[in-house]
């Protein structure tokens, strides 16, 4: 289990911290487990947390939501609070944003965003938006001296 980082649905927001310290100090044994396995080239599953509602979550809600919202269509800027430093687009695992003339962030639109919310975490002045739903809502990022 890792810290919920997904804000995207009105429902939803990052876990409070004493929540993200406990799933992080249950998350390290395993860590250490599943290093050894992989050091060993262990072949299987090992470890794995399946959670509440499995087949609904993942075979019909999880079909609904790689269609519905994988998305950078709802991505924007609140350009007022925006300093151009370009840690969003540093943050993008998949390469899926520039900063334009103006130094302000754009999404490419091509597909390639995962909705993983980096460029909405990583924001100093909390500036990225995923439409309205991120208004008011917390941001996540992973800090090692917490773990």
């Amino acid at each position: 289990r890792m810290p919920n980082t997904y804000v995207g649905l009105p429902f939803m927001d990052v876990d409070k911290e004493k929540v993200v310290s406990e799933k992080l100090h249950e998350a390290q044994p395993r860590m250490e487990f599943i290093v050894e396995k992989i050091r060993e080239r262990a072949n299987g599953a090992f470890m794995r947390y399946l959670g509440r509602w499995k087949r609904i979550n993942s075979r019909l809600l999880g079909e609904a939501f790689v269609r519905k919202l994988v998305t950078d269509r709802c991505f924007h800027v609140e350009e007022s609070l925006c300093v151009s430093c370009g840690k969003c687009v540093a943050s993008c695992p998949v390469g899926n944003m520039s900063l334009d003339d103006d130094g302000m962030p754009q999404w490419n639109h091509d597909g390639s965003c995962l909705t993983c919310f980096a460029c909405y975490h990583n924001c100093p002045r909390h500036a990225i938006r995923f439409g309205s739903v991120t208004d008011k809502k917390g941001q996540y990022v992973f800090d090692p001296k917490r773990a």
